[in-house]
């Protein structure tokens, strides 16, 4: 599902971000990820980081929910609006737990990723009560595939 870019990646990608494109492949737009949305959850449940971004500066990773981490969000529920620290995530990077239902936070998806980039935060999407995938700050992806 994703392309693959070699070498640095390509001259429009802003260099913060060649490495993640030389490893992920090339970002979603936010209006192309909207389309796909429930394809690319599925392809992040499967264990892929997908990347997306919202014009020039502004890029999440969509990745999936890390075995580690269920355990720090199995006590929530749909109801709860708090902040958690996520097992193997930089203690910078705490995961806001909000009404983010998949269907809401395909709707939000920009504004999801402009808060994501932003605040350094991570947003956990869910199904019911159950966390499907994160969206969070790109430097987080790496760390679910070491």
């Amino acid at each position: 599902m994703n392309e693959q870019v070699t070498g640095s990646g390509p001259p429009d990608v802003p260099r913060a971000y060649r490495s993640a494109v030389a490893r992920w492949g090339m970002p979603r737009p936010a209006d192309r990820a909207k389309a796909e949305f429930g394809d690319l959850v599925a392809t992040a449940q499967g264990g892929q980081v997908i990347l997306v971004h919202r014009g020039d500066q502004e890029w999440a990773a969509l990745i999936p929910v890390p075995p580690a981490a269920v355990a720090d969000l199995a006590h929530l529920t749909a109801q709860d609006q708090t902040s958690v620290h996520i097992t193997g995530f930089p203690s910078s990077i705490v995961a806001v737990w909000q009404q983010w239902e998949m269907a809401a936070a395909r709707a939000h998806l920009t504004q999801l990723i402009r808060l994501v980039h932003r605040y350094r935060c991570a947003c956990v999407l869910r199904s019911g009560n159950r966390p499907v995938a994160i969206l969070a700050p790109i430097e987080a992806a790496a760390l679910i595939e070491q």
